[in-house]
């Protein structure tokens, strides 16, 4: 549900959509005297912060050392369509995104996502991060996927035991998968893209 048009409603008793808990937390690294990291995170504007070593998000955040683990995420993107396909769009209604939702853990941030709601403040980007490992052994905490949310703010909160859930709205979301060979090697991206304040797909010059 998009809750951008339930302004009249009252969003607290909404009910939250359903958010998909990863199965897989940790990545091995084969080696005894390095932690395992998480398999999904997530950067949060300037509220995130973790011992992570990594090379990062191209063209994104900085290293990974900027991101928290991420524990469930829902995202969903929509078009209506009609049935009178005339153009490659088959229809004429925009795009609809529902408001993406992830799970953090409960922590020394929270008060901080907190004001960040209560003040209305722009939280600029997140970014959700898939790792893998390559064969390399000193090739670890690559990104092999990337979504991007720009122009964030945060819709709503709701701390459950040792979780936080939470709700934002964006701007323009860049999915970017990374490529790789058989032999590991990187073959360049696969990349979608939709800008929802202007209704369109391509990336403004």
């Amino acid at each position: 549900m998009d809750i951008r048009n339930k302004s009249r409603e009252n969003l607290v008793a909404l009910p939250w959509p359903e958010v998909t808990f990863f199965a897989s937390q940790t990545l091995g690294h084969g080696d005894s005297q390095k932690a395992s990291t998480p398999e999904w995170m997530v950067f949060i504007g300037d509220i995130t912060s973790s011992q992570v070593d990594g090379a990062g998000v191209e063209n994104g955040p900085g290293g990974l050392d900027s991101y928290i683990q991420l524990f469930g995420w829902a995202d969903q993107s929509a078009r209506d369509t009609s049935g009178y396909s005339t153009n490659e769009y088959f229809t004429s209604a925009s795009m609809q995104m529902q408001n993406p939702v992830i799970v953090i853990k409960n922590g020394t941030h929270t008060p901080i996502v907190e004001s960040k709601l209560y003040g209305g403040n722009i939280i600029g980007t997140i970014s959700v991060v898939r790792l893998q490992n390559i064969s390399d052994v000193d090739d670890i905490n690559v990104v092999r996927q990337e979504v991007k949310y720009e122009g964030c703010n945060f819709t709503r909160v709701k701390q459950e035991e040792d979780y936080l859930w939470v709700q934002f709205i964006a701007k323009q979301r860049t999915n970017t998968w990374k490529q790789y060979s058989e032999g590991e090697m990187a073959q360049g991206n696969n990349v979608s893209f939709y800008d929802y304040v202007a209704a369109s797909p391509n990336p403004s010059s």
